[in-house]
């Protein structure tokens, strides 16, 4: 999927929303969130599932609040891509990407009475977003079923439950760089875990 329109559809047809009833016109009412993603995406990206979250978390942060309004999720042949585009008062404009073969594993959980959460992992990334209770299993599968597919087009196979190798601090170091080169992480978060992986 390249345009607005077709990911609009896709995230109507699945019904790919956080809430387990969404007003139809809250599809076009978020559409800048999908045009705002799509500016984000590489020239050799395609969107293969897509769809709009609303709490999400960094680990245990808070990075996109639910009541600041709606952000957009792509799994792209990539990467997961995930962030609003909002004001200042709104809690202003988040971006964040995982590299899908950094390891990915996903998961869903119940989270409280009506809610449940989905929850990305990577050996470098902790992402999870609340979704309400009855669509959080296909919420899930389709996020992994949307990262298996990019996995097998490449004839990597990889399951949910993926074994990760430990790596050299070096070599976790220059990953760390890298994400900080492309400007995904700020300098203090590459700072910090600089002193982590070198035990300073």
């Amino acid at each position: 999927m390249k345009t607005v329109n077709e990911i609009i559809n896709y995230i109507r047809e699945n019904k790919a929303t956080p809430m387990d009833v969404f007003v139809e016109k809250g599809y076009d009412n978020n559409r800048h969130q999908v045009e705002f993603l799509l500016t984000q995406l590489r020239n050799d990206e395609d969107v293969v599932c897509a769809m709009f979250v609303s709490t999400v978390y960094d680990g245990s942060k808070v990075v996109i609040n639910g009541s600041g309004g709606l952000g957009a999720l792509f799994v792209t042949n990539k990467r997961i891509i995930y962030g609003r585009k909002a004001g200042f008062f709104m809690g202003g404009t988040i971006i964040k990407a995982i590299n899908i073969d950094d390891g990915t594993d996903v998961s869903s959980s119940d989270f409280g009475i009506m809610s449940g959460r989905v929850i990305i992992n990577t050996k470098n990334e902790n992402c999870s977003f609340e979704v309400g209770k009855k669509n959080a299993s296909a919420i899930f599968a389709m996020i992994n079923n949307a990262i298996q597919d990019v996995l097998e087009s490449r004839g990597t196979t990889q399951g949910a439950t993926t074994v990760i190798q430990a790596s050299s601090p070096a070599e976790e170091l220059k990953k760390f760089k890298e994400l900080l080169d492309m400007g995904i992480i700020t300098q203090e978060e590459f700072d910090a875990k600089k002193k982590q992986l070198l035990g300073l």
